[in-house]
């Protein structure tokens, strides 16, 4: 099971900064309306307003006095044309024509000066539109570009996420401690903070700011949730006690030293292979880094997940975390369900990677990531269950998993592979490497835009696949 509503991280996938400029443009103009306004509204654009859930606050830049001001009339159109670009939200031509006018040497020392002086907002704006969209590498450049004029939150809490977003955890620990000196109470800043920590296995510290955390947070729900996460980063830090550290080229291990190296390595093996498969049998992306895993007992994996189902066999929240479950199971029992577990759970931290950790809806990231471990008649999802029942609606399927119990959990996880083994049938065996191709961080990734190559929408799919699962279609004969 994967879970992208992420304990950490999850919070920051719809965020963006949103810029306003101090200024009486209040819509879009159209170019014959641009200069209509009046001629001299040239203040200086400015951040006044954050929906980011890291708040980086006001931080105007300084203004100049219209007044003040020395300009051409070709400029001060040239100054409207930048600020209705910005307010528009196009802060790519925005960003552009400020550093088109200051290659023109032609211009006056005031309209230079006024150009400067804008970067550092424009550059802060693009690199959070960049944020939005998943592309965390381009934010990046933008943003250090912007701190060459002066380093704010906005730039510190945009810089932080990106670096916990790419796994840079040095880098990332670096600028959150740079923002929380500034934002101590900014409790979701603190849970990524922890999350750093607990990369960098750190987690005395982590402890230690949680508890912070919990001092400075005013609302009971959070304080209830931090104790929860506060609760399990100490048992954490307790079981870092006894854990050993493996490495192979795509995957960091972290194993209880009762757990022999032979087990650690075969664990590796494994995840090592499957990920070749995923990239060439389904044509998923080969991952950009290494991804953390980290296996427990059943008890400690148990104490740690919090905020989680009881019937979770595993789970990707930024690390595949898998529990060792030998109870009732025969030998090769065992291994068979540690393997499915394990390749469950890439195909979650492989889709997190090409979606920059942007949501893939539910029903399809846990139906492929069943479909892809699954081969055959183990693909049959209609013979644990004696009588089919009623089959899910579209809204039951694009929610998380995680929030239902034991008996629905378990029938919706199995009709979403139906889902993907009826638009298998449809479409012939191998069409879902067409679907997963083309999916990356950019665009977006909504039911009906992902089916859409299959030239079927959500809704036809759910119907079709209804109809069969009352009939008791068993789908794996059409493969």
């Amino acid at each position: 099971m994967g879970s992208r509503l992420s304990l950490f991280v999850g919070i920051f996938f719809g965020g963006i900064i949103t810029f306003y400029f101090l200024s009486t443009i209040e819509a879009d103009p159209e170019p014959s309306q641009l200069y209509s306004v009046a001629e001299r509204d040239t203040k200086t654009l400015s951040l006044s307003r954050s929906e980011v859930p890291i708040d980086p606050g006001a931080s105007p830049v300084p203004e100049q006095e219209e007044a003040e001001l020395r300009l051409s009339r070709e400029e001060v159109k040239a100054i409207k044309l930048i600020k209705a670009r910005f307010l528009s939200g196009d802060y790519l031509t925005s960003l552009k024509l400020i550093e088109t006018h200051l290659e023109q040497e032609e211009h006056s020392e005031d309209f230079l000066e006024w150009l400067q002086k804008q970067l550092q907002a424009v550059l802060t704006a693009t690199g959070w539109m960049k944020i939005k969209t998943g592309d965390c590498e381009g934010a990046l450049t933008d943003l250090a570009r912007a701190v060459e004029y002066g380093k704010d939150k906005a730039i510190s809490s945009g810089m932080a996420y990106c670096y916990h977003q790419l796994r840079l955890w040095d880098d990332a620990r670096a600028e959150f401690q740079w923002y929380l000196e500034r934002e101590p109470k900014d409790i979701n800043a603190i849970n990524l903070y922890a999350d750093v920590l607990e990369s960098s296995r750190s987690y005395g510290q982590a402890v230690q700011v949680l508890e912070d955390a919990i001092e400075y947070s005013e609302k009971q729900d959070e304080i209830e949730l931090l104790r929860r996460k506060l609760s399990a980063m100490k048992k954490k830090e307790v079981e870092s006690y006894f854990q050993e550290h493996s490495q192979s080229r795509n995957f960091s291990l972290l194993f209880h030293g009762e757990v022999s190296s032979q087990v650690a390595e075969w664990v590796l093996s494994t995840l090592e292979k499957a990920h070749e498969e995923l990239i060439e049998r389904w044509s998923m992306k080969p991952l950009r880094g290494p991804v953390e895993v980290v296996i427990y007992s059943q008890e400690t994996f148990t104490d740690i997940m919090i905020g989680g189902p009881h019937w979770m066999g595993g789970v990707f929240d930024g690390r595949i975390r898998i529990p060792l479950i030998y109870h009732g199971l025969t030998e090769q029992q065992f291994w068979d369900n540690l393997a499915t577990t394990l390749r469950h759970e890439l195909v979650h931290a492989v889709f997190a990677d090409m979606t920059r950790r942007r949501p893939l809806p539910a029903w399809f990231e846990e139906g492929l990531a069943q479909r892809f471990t699954c081969e055959g008649l183990a693909c049959n999802v209609l013979e644990a269950l004696p009588t089919p029942g009623d089959f899910f609606s579209e809204a039951d399927f694009e929610q998380s998993f995680t929030q239902y119990g034991t008996e629905k959990a378990s029938v919706i996880y199995k009709q979403s592979l139906y889902l993907i083994l009826c638009l298998e049938r449809m479409n012939g065996f191998g069409s879902l490497r067409d679907v997963v191709e083309p999916i990356t961080h950019q665009g977006p990734l909504d039911s009906d835009s992902i089916l859409k190559r299959m030239g079927i929408s959500f809704e036809s799919l759910v119907r079709i696949a209804g109809e069969s699962w009352q009939k008791r279609e068993d789908l794996t004969s059409s493969r």
